[in-house]
This record gives structure tokens, sequence and C-alpha cells, in this order.
């Protein structure tokens, strides 16, 4: 599975408490937290508002709520993203827009290919008529 990874430099007592309260709370296809020597945060799709619930919700252990608060702001941080269904998705947010061979697809159609077979009313501007009269 493709994610974006964020590296975290902040130490916290409960590193592994945080860990199983954090996943627990997200699937893998959201949000993970891994722990290695840099604390890992994993990214994929992310309700953002479901993520401040969560982080509300600690508010009852200070350490827990300070770290999770720290994660949310650098996520939020983040402007590189797509929505899909209420998400912030960070990876293949922009893959239905990529086009392979854009270039050689526009001269194939050709520059007015939009406009054919189109019955536009032709409009005279008063712009125009005073160019044909003088």
């Amino acid at each position: 599975m493709k994610y974006k990874e964020l590296i975290l430099k902040q130490e916290s007592k409960n590193l592994n408490v945080i860990l199983k309260k954090f996943n627990q709370a997200f699937s893998e296809n959201e949000v993970q937290l891994k722990f290695n020597n840099n604390n890992l945060l994993l990214l994929r799709e992310v309700d953002i508002n479901k993520l401040r619930r969560f982080v509300n919700n600690q508010k009852n252990d200070l350490d827990t709520y300070l770290f999770l608060s720290n994660i949310l702001t650098k996520i939020e941080s983040i402007k590189n993203y797509g929505l899909s269904n209420g998400k912030r998705n960070y990876t293949d947010y922009n893959k239905e827009r990529k086009v392979i061979n854009r270039k050689q697809k526009e001269e194939k159609r050709g520059i007015y290919y939009y406009a054919q077979d189109n019955n536009f009313k032709k409009k005279i501007t008063n712009y125009q008529i005073n160019l044909k009269i003088k």
C-alpha cells in the first residue's frame, strides 16, 4: 500500500500507549503511527474531522494530547491533497488528472475539437459594425 511518510521528531513517555490508541482509532487505509528510531506517521486518506475529534478526546492526558496535537498540526499544514468521500487523500490524489501522451492527443484531436459540429449563432457586435463602416 502506498503512503505519504512524515517523520516526527518528538518524544513522549507514553509512546507505546499512544501508538496503540492511535492505530486502533484509524485503519491502515487511513493513517498509522509506526515507531522506530524516528516516529513515523504514514498517511493515506484521513478524515480530518475524525482526527480532530480523536485528538480533542485525549485532553485528559496532557502528554498524549500534546503529542497528538503536534501530529494534527503537521497534517493540517500539508497542502498537497485531494478530497475523496470527505477525506483528505495524500497519495494518488492527482492520479486521475494525468494523461499519457497529452500533447500527441491534443494534436490529433485538433485545435477546434470542442467547437466542431456546433450551430453557434453569429452575433455581430457594435465593434464589428464600426469596423465595417470605416
